[in-house]
């Protein structure tokens, strides 16, 4: 009873880590998605100024 005790406490411990692991890459893709937007905005503002220009 014991070691069936002891196997449950591994698994939800290593469910918590998987699950701790999998928030931190959807912020770190966040970051990544918010990159792009303000590279492609940067890029729509110097096309719009040099053609302006």
């Amino acid at each position: 009873m014991l070691a069936m005790g002891k196997e449950i406490g591994q698994l939800f411990s290593s469910d918590q880590e998987t699950q701790t692991l999998e928030k931190e890459l959807k912020v770190k893709a966040k970051g990544t998605k918010t990159d792009y937007t303000k590279q492609y905005t940067d890029q729509l503002t110097e096309m719009q100024t040099v053609l302006h220009s």
